[in-house]
Formats: structure tokens, sequence, C-alpha cells
């Protein structure tokens, strides 16, 4: 059986998501950064991190601490978490 969510809890859950700190990770679904977060990440879509320095930017990013508190989410992982409410 299919379930149908109502756009106005779509709108709700996405405007969660918004007002939190989040980045755009890879493979992430909306899990805590955290550097073995990252890493992991970065050896398991590694043709896609080695390009262009991402994984070792985003890596830098999180050692500065701009990424305290931050969430990750790739396209499909913020689908995922807004349809998991």
């Amino acid at each position: 059986m299919e379930t149908i969510i109502r756009s106005s809890i779509v709108v709700e859950q996405l405007a969660k998501i918004v007002n939190k700190k989040t980045r755009y990770v890879w493979g992430a679904h909306g899990q805590k950064l955290t550097e073995s977060f990252i890493k992991n990440q970065i050896k398991t879509h590694a043709d896609w991190y080695n390009k262009k320095n991402r994984g070792t930017n985003l890596l830098m990013e999180f050692k500065k601490g701009e990424l305290n508190d931050a969430f990750g989410f790739d396209c499909s992982g913020l689908v995922l978490a807004v349809s998991a409410y």
C-alpha cells in the first residue's frame, strides 16, 4: 500500500531542514557531519569526492569548525529525509 504525503507536511519538514545547518554531501541522508562520517563518504564515493578536491575541501571545512552541528544531504537523501515523516 502506498503512502501519500500531504504537500503541507513536505513543506513543513523542508522548513525544519532549511532552518538547520546543512551541507551537500554525496551519499548522505541527513546524518550529522562528523570527521569519521566525512572520511567514510570520501572513501565510499572516491570518484566523486576526488574530483576538484571535493573531499579535501569538505574535510577542511569540518576541521575549521565551519560544519559544527551540520547535517549532510544529497538530492535523494533530502527527499528520503522529508518522506520519512
